[in-house]
């Protein structure tokens, strides 16, 4: 072989090596490139999970901070905890922290009262997350979800699950969760007794502790006490919401100035229908209509519906019939889902008689005993208002005779007497009138039978 040829083929051997060398570096390079982006692409990743989370978590601590401290306002914040916990979920549904995003997710939609959704998120966290740290919370809040569920079994259920772990913060809410168990199973005494000695076991928990004891007093209409413990929760908070509750007691004692004064600071829609209730009592109609004619005319919802209630009432008693009608009329049409709507139905459909008929002198008198048979319904099922509802049944027992509305509007106001209005004397001489005036009716039959066990029910206590 001659030197050239020999010297070429070693050069294009050296260059080969040289080739394949530097294509290992190359890859080399590569590789450590790769991992390089791997290493940052997960660390970007992480802190996106955990700025998010972190947000998620802000949200939901600013969203229990003012429900405890105001009272309202907070749903935004759940909401806006809500949604950053269900983008991580769809970013990372496979990452071994979702089961924090899930618990988060729950939580705020239990404290958005949604719980069906709130259901969701607590069942997927335990059947995806056997060791999850928060299993027993999840349990805990399926028990608290089906407590406001009246779901008795299963929450005592999921209670007896949450036990199982042994947690002591866990063990001090199934304790709590078991004194509301006692409240709707109708215990309150029971609930009473343990609430108080609860409260010096768990002094932690005096808030809720309070806002228990207080329910157990008001159903068994010992207000002196409710108020006691509402007033000992506001020192707590100063909440909005506990306010309220005791400026509803005061409004049902008639304490009309008290009720008032207690919520002058307060501006949500609520206080603002009851301090408008309270001023139409006491006769300032001007200060009535300034706190509710806003929400009439700014508000389509539950709270525009019951502001329209109290304008049409503030112009009625200004005998302007027509404008009382015009209001409930406009307000009839709002798409509201709560049983007020079917009064304010009932009672436009009455003043049509009137407002919308050019005839109505000439109205069948059926006719007109029916819608107003049906206004006094309205007022006694859907308002509670038993004191207007026993004086429209009684317009229709005085003033008329052959019809099936007056023994009907009679047994309406014995049974308001006897079941509303504890008046156990009233209801016996009103079924006794029915008894006497139409003898042989069904409605003379169950007259008798009520006052028979009205007697017998007297002589055993």
């Amino acid at each position: 072989m001659s030197y050239k040829l020999r010297e070429r083929r070693t050069w294009t051997i050296n260059v080969c090596w040289a080739c394949e060398f530097t294509s290992e570096i190359q890859e080399c390079k590569s590789g450590i490139l790769v991992k390089k982006f791997l290493f940052i692409f997960i660390f970007l990743q992480g802190c996106a999970y955990y700025n998010t989370f972190y947000n998620a978590k802000k949200y939901y601590s600013q969203g229990l901070s003012k429900k405890k401290n105001e009272g309202s306002g907070y749903n935004e914040f759940f909401k806006k905890s809500a949604e950053k916990c269900e983008k991580l979920l769809n970013w990372f549904p496979n990452s071994k922290w979702a089961d924090d995003a899930l618990y988060l997710l729950g939580l705020n939609y239990f404290e958005l009262g949604e719980y069906k959704k709130a259901k969701g998120s607590f069942n997927e966290l335990i059947n995806k997350f056997h060791n999850s740290k928060f299993l027993p919370y999840a349990y805990l809040y399926l028990a608290k979800i089906n407590i406001s569920e009246d779901e008795i079994e299963d929450a005592e259920k999921y209670l007896s699950l949450a036990k199982e772990f042994k947690i002591w913060d866990v063990s001090k809410e199934v304790a709590k969760e078991e004194l509301k168990l006692l409240f709707k199973k109708g215990k309150t005494e029971e609930v009473i007794k343990e609430g108080e000695s609860f409260l010096k076991r768990f002094p932690e928990k005096k808030y809720e502790i309070l806002k228990i004891l207080s329910d157990a007093y008001l159903f068994m209409n010992d207000t002196s006490k409710a108020l006691y413990y509402l007033k000992e929760m506001n020192k707590e908070t100063n909440a909005e919401s506990t306010g309220l509750k005791i400026a509803k007691i005061y409004f049902s004692l008639d304490s009309l100035k008290k009720a008032i004064d207690f919520t002058k600071n307060f501006l949500s829609p609520e206080a603002k229908l009851l301090r408008g209730e309270c001023f139409f009592k006491l006769g300032y109609l001007d200060s009535a209509r300034n706190e509710v004619e806003n929400l009439f005319q700014t508000r389509r919802d539950k709270y525009g519906l019951l502001a329209s209630l109290i304008l049409s009432d503030i112009y009625e008693k200004n005998n302007d019939s027509l404008k009382s009608y015009e209001v409930l009329k406009k307000s009839s049409n709002f798409n509201v889902q709560d049983s007020i709507i079917y009064f304010v139905k009932r009672k436009v459909n009455y003043l049509s008689l009137f407002y919308e008929k050019k005839d109505s002198l000439n109205l069948p008198e059926d006719t007109i005993i029916y819608y107003r048979f049906n206004l006094a319904e309205g007022y006694f099922i859907y308002k509670n208002d038993y004191k207007k509802a026993i004086e429209i049944y009684s317009s229709i027992k005085n003033n008329f005779n052959d019809t099936i509305f007056v023994p009907k509007s009679m047994m309406a106001i014995g049974f308001i007497y006897l079941e509303k209005l504890n008046d156990t004397l009233s209801a016996i001489s009103t079924f006794e009138e029915v008894s006497s005036k139409f003898k042989g009716s069904i409605y003379s039959k169950s007259a008798e039978e009520i006052v028979g066990k009205i007697k017998n029910n007297t002589k055993k206590e």
